[in-house]
């Protein structure tokens, strides 16, 4: 279900060889002539079941399995049943969460994984696949013998499992010494979703995030302090092309921690994904977000973009005409989504700014809230239209709006007809909303 695969055939294991003619069915090839070894060649993955006491990461023939799978590339899942239900573990989004956007997949992923008993995902940090017992102690002896000679060794596959482990546990919000030097120990790049506070913890258990590439963090009642330390972590993410972060509530949080956010930010030279969702951050204003745009203009890579600075309310038109320039600047973005709901303070200085910087754009997907924006009059749509008859990439876009002073019939107008040109709109209206809508 979790893979999509429908009719899909499970090869199970345990029933691969012969347990009790096991010396004939490997014959003189040993484990990689076995039919074993044969069907996991033609596998498009793998599902590790673990029980209650993860018996799984102490069984050298699942080694060897998990040696192969991790050798081959291949998918690997961990599946294990507590409560009558049963949870699946995969080291990113799985196609059953996929459909819905990154942002919805990477929820998707993490509400998945919730369920998984923690205990079990502890031994695993600790798995060491090459101390695994075999019951027959020849096929012990053999097996090791053929992964350290002939694939590698056990080292990249207790690694993945480590990983795996950590990066689900950093999901529940456990981090200790052990999940720290797992991920600081990473082959290969990982993805990290979580809270914050759950990264603070890790951090100061010595996690650095050096092979993370992608983070995506809920950020509750975070003061500048905080916001600053949080931005110091991302420095030293060498691969690090997608952060997203969503500020919920924090009312402390102010310019001085958005100002730090912004000069960290400008550190992180793969960033092709940024989301920044300011949410009721009362003290929040124009120099920190005149910050956030001169990120914008460093991030030479950037090509997803979301910014929201819902009911912000001392943000106004400097902070606005900033961002444009910024925006200016991003040639290779091609997917904004920005949102000023509830920002009384913006006027037509703000989208005559910005209009410039979305019609020097390459933008393919738009997404623009002003949702009590009370002071915009004809001259942001008249600007904001401009752009849109400019935007020659453009084939997807929303525009949020209900304040009538804004969208009285004649800038309702102005903007519907540049679109129109574009493609065909459609206008909803429904609970209060009018929404222009060009598909």
């Amino acid at each position: 279900k979790v893979h999509k695969l429908g009719e899909g055939l499970y090869w199970v294991c345990a029933y691969a060889n012969s347990q009790t003619h096991i010396a004939d069915e490997l014959g003189e090839g040993g484990p990689l002539e076995s039919p074993f070894f044969k069907a996991l060649q033609r596998a498009e993955g793998a599902v590790l079941v673990v029980d209650a006491t993860s018996t799984v990461t102490t069984r050298m023939w699942c080694g060897f399995e998990n040696v192969v799978i991790n050798r081959q590339g291949k998918d690997l899942a961990v599946a294990t049943a507590a409560g009558g239900c049963g949870h699946v573990l995969t080291i990113a989004p799985a196609p059953a969460d996929q459909g819905y956007g990154d942002t919805m997949a990477r929820e998707l992923h993490t509400q998945r994984q919730q369920g998984f008993p923690a205990d079990r995902l502890g031994k695993a940090v600790q798995t060491r696949l090459e101390e695994a017992v075999a019951s027959n102690p020849e096929d012990e002896k053999m097996i090791v013998d053929v992964v350290k000679d002939r694939l590698g060794g056990f080292d990249h596959a207790n690694a993945g499992l480590r990983v795996l482990a950590s990066v689900s546990l950093f999901g529940l919000e456990i981090a200790d010494s052990a999940t720290a030097k797992a991920l600081n120990e990473a082959p290969e790049p990982y993805e990290l979703f979580g809270t914050a506070k759950t990264l603070n913890t890790a951090t100061m258990c010595g996690l650095r995030l050096h092979m993370c590439n992608a983070l995506c963090l809920i950020c509750e009642k975070l003061g500048d302090t905080e916001v600053e330390a949080l931005g110091r972590g991302l420095e030293v993410g060498q691969v690090l092309t997608n952060v997203q972060l969503f500020f919920q509530g924090c009312n402390k949080l102010g310019d001085t921690g958005v100002q730090a956010l912004s000069r960290s930010l400008e550190a992180v030279k793969g960033l092709t994904t940024l989301t920044l969702q300011f949410q009721t951050c009362p003290k929040l204003g124009n120099t920190g977000v005149e910050a956030l745009s001169r990120g914008l203009a460093a991030a030479n890579n950037l090509t997803k973009l979301d910014l929201t600075f819902r009911d912000c309310k001392k943000l106004g038109d400097p902070g606005v005409v900033a961002l444009g320039h910024g925006l200016e600047a991003a040639k290779d973005l091609t997917r904004l989504v920005m949102s000023f709901s509830g920002c009384d303070k913006l006027g037509d200085a703000g989208v005559v700014a910005l209009s410039r910087g979305l019609a020097a754009s390459k933008l393919s997907c738009l997404q623009l809230d002003l949702r009590g924006c009370r002071r915009l009059g004809t001259t942001a749509a008249e600007s904001l239209s401009q752009a849109l008859e400019a935007s020659v990439y453009l084939r997807s876009m929303q525009i949020f709006f209900c304040d009538r002073h804004f969208f009285a019939d004649e800038n309702r107008g102005i903007v519907m007809e540049a679109a129109g040109e574009l493609r065909s709109i459609v206008v909803p209206k429904a609970s209060g909303r009018d929404v222009c809508s060009l598909q």
